[in-house]
């Protein structure tokens, strides 16, 4: 048996897709959060609040002006889990 890591996005603790890579599943949440956004007018990030296990979408409103970052509802978490 061998221990294999899927990549599960979540929203608001919700899990809303899943994928081999970390990459695929933070771009699904990313596709996801700026759906219905002007993504012109935002700037987004990962934050790795857990490392290995835990990344946080962070953003920012730019015609504002602001520099700070602010959590989503959205993050990937690495789930590890035996395959036979």
């Amino acid at each position: 048996m061998a221990a294999q890591t899927t990549y599960v996005a979540v929203r608001d603790g919700r899990p809303t897709r899943a994928a081999s890579t970390l990459a695929a599943a933070q771009d699904a949440a990313l596709a996801a959060e700026t759906e219905f956004l002007d993504a012109a007018d935002w700037e987004f990030r990962w934050e790795e609040t857990d490392p290995g296990s835990e990344w946080r979408l962070t953003h920012r409103y730019l015609p504002s002006g602001k520099t700070r970052f602010s959590r989503t509802a959205r993050a990937v978490y690495a789930v590890d889990h035996i395959t036979g």
